[in-house]
C-alpha cells in the first residue's frame, strides 16, 4: 500500500488555515480495513544560503471504501540543520507512507505481575 499525494502542494496564503493534504493510496490490500498516513511536507531548498529548508510532519485516515486519505498539518515546523520555523503561503513538497490495519486487532490484555 502506498499512501500518495500531489507534490508540491500550494499552502494556504492565511497562516490561521488548517494545511489540509489528501491523495490517493495505491496498491491496497484487497483486506485492508483502515490505513494511517504520515507524511511530511518540506519548505525551501539547501541551496539557499539565506534561509534553510523547514519540514512538519503530518498525519492522515483511510477507510475500506473512501478514494483518498484525508490529513492535516500544522505550521510549525523544523529547520533542517537545527531550530523551528513556521511553514509559509506558497510551494511545499513532501512524501507519504500509509501503515495499514487488515481484519481484527486482538484487545491486548493487561498482564498480571504479581
Amino acid at each position: 500500500m502506498k499512501g500518495q499525494f500531489n507534490s508540491p502542494i500550494t499552502l494556504p496564503s492565511d497562516p490561521g488555515d488548517p494545511v489540509v493534504v489528501t491523495g490517493p493510496l495505491k496498491d491496497v490490500d484487497s483486506g485492508a480495513e483502515e490505513a494511517t498516513i504520515v507524511f511530511v511536507l518540506v519548505q525551501g531548498d539547501l541551496d539557499d544560503r539565506n534561509q534553510k529548508p523547514v519540514w512538519v510532519e503530518g498525519r492522515g485516515t483511510w477507510k475500506s471504501g473512501d478514494d483518498d486519505w484525508v490529513g492535516t498539518v500544522g505550521r510549525e515546523g523544523r529547520v533542517i540543520g537545527g531550530g523551528h520555523r513556521d511553514i509559509g503561503p506558497g510551494g511545499a513538497r513532501g512524501i507519504a507512507v500509509a501503515i495499514a490495519r487488515i481484519g481484527h486487532v486482538p484487545e491486548i490484555m493487561p498482564v498480571d505481575g504479581g
